[in-house]
């Protein structure tokens, strides 16, 4: 069954023409759709008061085992809730439809569901369940001929999230495979897996194996009719160009790329576009030029509230600014960029974090020379040793949900050796030894008046020598964890001591240590 394209019509029938479509195309008769036909169909208005009273009405059919109703009227919800703006509220629906199209074997339906699920976890910033949901979609329907299709959709999602955690090997396995079916299907989709495969061969720097999948997914707009799409392969084929030092033939493919979403009225679309000319002027040495492409890419995803480009051109109009000797227009971009990049929580938090270390130190020695006020702190990575490797201790503070590493404000008269060790002791109950001085971060925090007060905070290895490990009164947790393990940990929390490279820098130290004896 695959209603999702029929529905999309539903919203135009009256309740018995619905229900004679269902009977129709589904063969279902129960009474739990004619009761939701007469009841709700027609009621497109009210379409809050109208879920509440859906759900009682699938939930009925699912715990009934009315299967093929359940199949039926999560689709009518999904498409119903999508045409409202509400996509994301549709969950709950979408998981009884696959647990309901699997009981009766409709395999194509249970996909639909299962990427519908994971494209609203991906949405809401939970990879990791939106690719146990794909990998489910890839699990269940592989060897399915009637869903074909969704199943090289499932490819295609699997790849892209693995692409963009950094597995590039098994995301082009991923993708050759969803290419093999799209090709089978003379499917245009094939033209985005070309478009993926050749960022694979970019990042690769495998410009000459980019540039034929570039040429195939043009070929591919084309044949099929699909110019329209020919602005998705101009943009990679300009950035890829750029890389490879290619600066005019970049310019020419990234204009085209641009002209044709200015055409097309994809406004926002046009704005990564721009930013990517932006990117090629900075790598050609015309400075200007980048930064007139970064403000104006700044306007439109400003006025798109495109957080992930509000903060990308920020961070790169502060580049520039630092690069021009021009500090503290280089400290507004980075603060406008790392609270767009935070409040999203993508991974260039960790790239706008050491750009911005440059800012926060020429605050913090400019605040100390004119005797303004700075704060100073100390602590360090905790370890102790096991039999598979170190562990670390983190704490968690409740207010913030934050995870961060021990240590605490500098006492009149401590040097910051001892400083360390006293709040290591006081927030873990941790007796330790100084190993080595890790690294100094820079940062700042607001204080009650919301003055920003430039911060240092001084980093030491510290290898655990008694005490049971226990938290304070600031903090909830406080957890040994594997070394490897704890940059990730510390990546979910977006604070200006972004802490994961000083776990790093120990784990480095701690494995040249080993190998060393």
């Amino acid at each position: 069954m695959s209603q999702n394209s029929d529905h999309i019509s539903l919203m135009s029938m009256s309740a018995s023409d619905w229900l004679a479509f269902q009977k129709e195309t589904c063969d279902l008769s129960s009474a739990v759709l004619q009761e939701f036909a007469e009841r709700h169909v027609d009621q497109y208005e009210a379409i809050e008061t109208e879920l509440h009273n859906i759900v009682g009405v699938i939930e009925r059919a699912f715990h009934s085992s009315q299967w093929r109703d359940v199949v039926s009227l999560a689709f009518w919800i999904r498409d119903t809730l999508d045409q409202y703006g509400y996509g994301s509220e549709s969950l709950t629906w979408m998981r009884m439809g696959s647990q309901a199209a699997r009981e009766i074997g409709d395999v194509r339906a249970e996909l639909e569901f299962l990427l519908a699920q994971g494209s609203i976890r991906y949405k809401q910033g939970d990879w990791e369940e939106a690719l146990r949901l794909y990998q489910l979609a890839v699990e269940h329907g592989e060897g399915s001929q009637d869903a074909e299709a969704e199943y090289a959709s499932a490819l295609w999602e699997v790849a892209t999230i693995l692409l963009e955690r950094g597995q590039r090997e098994e995301a082009a396995t991923l993708f050759q495979r969803s290419l093999e079916i799209y090709q089978k299907r003379r499917d245009g989709r094939a033209g985005h897996v070309y478009n993926k495969l050749a960022k694979i061969a970019t990042l690769a720097g495998d410009y000459d194996r980019a540039a034929r999948y570039f040429r195939q997914a043009l070929a591919i707009w084309h044949d099929y009719g699909l110019e329209r799409l020919l602005h998705t392969t101009y943009h990679g084929f300009g950035r890829m160009e750029s890389e490879r030092g290619n600066f005019e033939q970049a310019q020419e493919y990234l204009e085209r790329s641009l002209e044709q979403k200015y055409e097309l009225g994809a406004i926002p679309l046009a704005g990564h576009t721009l930013y990517e000319l932006g990117g090629n002027a900075m790598r050609a040495g015309q400075p200007s030029r980048a930064e007139y492409y970064f403000e104006e890419s700044l306007k439109i995803a400003t006025e798109f509230s495109d957080l992930r480009y509000i903060a990308y051109n920020h961070m790169q109009l502060g580049k520039l600014r630092l690069a021009s000797d021009e500090p503290r227009y280089a400290y507004i971009h980075l603060r406008s960029a790392w609270d767009a990049a935070t409040e999203l929580g993508i991974k260039e938090t960790r790239t706008i974090a050491n750009i911005s270390q440059d800012v926060y130190r020429w605050k913090f020695e400019l605040a100390q020379s004119t005797g303004a006020r700075i704060h100073i702190s100390s602590g360090g990575v905790v370890y102790r040793d096991t039999e598979r490797g170190p562990d670390v201790v983190l704490l968690h503070r409740t207010d913030g949900n934050t995870w961060h590493l021990p240590k605490g404000t500098a006492e009149s008269g401590e040097t910051l050796e001892e400083t360390a060790v006293r709040e290591i002791r006081e927030e873990t109950n941790i007796t330790g030894r100084l190993v080595a001085r890790l690294a100094d971060l820079y940062s700042e925090f607001p204080d009650n008046s919301d003055e920003w007060i430039p911060k240092r905070t001084t980093y030491f290895l510290i290898q655990a020598q008694s005490g049971e490990l226990q938290c304070d009164h600031e903090h909830d947790k406080a957890l040994y964890i594997p070394i490897e393990d704890a940059p990730g940990l510390l990546a979910k929390t977006f604070t200006f001591e972004y802490e994961p490279p000083v776990v790093e820098l120990a784990h480095s130290f701690l494995t040249t240590q080993e190998q060393r004896k």
